[in-house]
């Protein structure tokens, strides 16, 4: 009886073993390479408080069937605030159903993976049809349908150049206001034609 039970126990531990190598080696390996391909990015670990991502990209649908998407060639998640992405080298691309798309890039953004909410920095150059806007802050709500360009807005298409201080955007109705810090600046408006 002592010879069956250590051959059973015996038994038991082999099989335990086996399917604790199974997982861990074999099962472990598809998850990772699954998830390494789905989101095509290379993280690298700083220090103790970011990460830094190579080839960021997030895309974003919203119950109209509104479209955004955000890539950049480097980004930082700091540990403290997992949700805030802080991107440079960054290009974004806004489809609007029954609209042509609106272009984005600048230096750097702060992107809000939660919300999508993304402010973006420096040298920031904005193309939709034959409208371009350079500015140095845009902030693009989502959750507000609105976009604002402000700190030197530059506007340009065929006919008029245009300075201003703020420039809002509705993302519903392409409605905008244009209008200076100060109200005893104003607006300038230069016709090319």
């Amino acid at each position: 009886m002592n010879k069956k039970i250590l051959i059973q126990i015996f038994l038991f531990f082999i099989i335990s073993f086996s399917l604790w190598v199974y997982y861990y080696f074999y099962k472990n390996t598809k998850l990772n390479d699954k998830v390494s391909k789905k989101n095509n990015t290379e993280i690298l670990i700083t220090d103790d408080s970011a990460n830094v991502i190579k080839d960021i990209f997030y895309t974003s649908t919203d119950a109209f069937g509104n479209e955004f998407e955000i890539r950049a060639k480097t980004g930082k998640i700091k540990l403290s605030d997992p949700d805030l992405v802080y991107m440079n080298d960054v290009a974004a691309v806004v489809r609007m159903i029954d609209s042509s798309p609106i272009n984005i890039s600048s230096k750097s953004a702060e992107y809000n993976k939660k919300n999508y909410e993304t402010k973006f920095k420096e040298n920031i150059l904005i193309n939709y049809l034959d409208h371009n806007i350079k500015t140095n802050n845009l902030d693009l709500s989502f959750e507000k349908n609105l976009a604002k360009a402000y700190n030197k807005v530059e506007y340009d298409n065929n006919n008029t150049k245009l300075y201003a201080d703020i420039l809002e955007i509705d993302l519903i109705t392409k409605n905008s206001k244009i209008f200076m810090d100060n109200a005893s600046e104003k607006v300038q408006i230069i016709d090319k034609r």
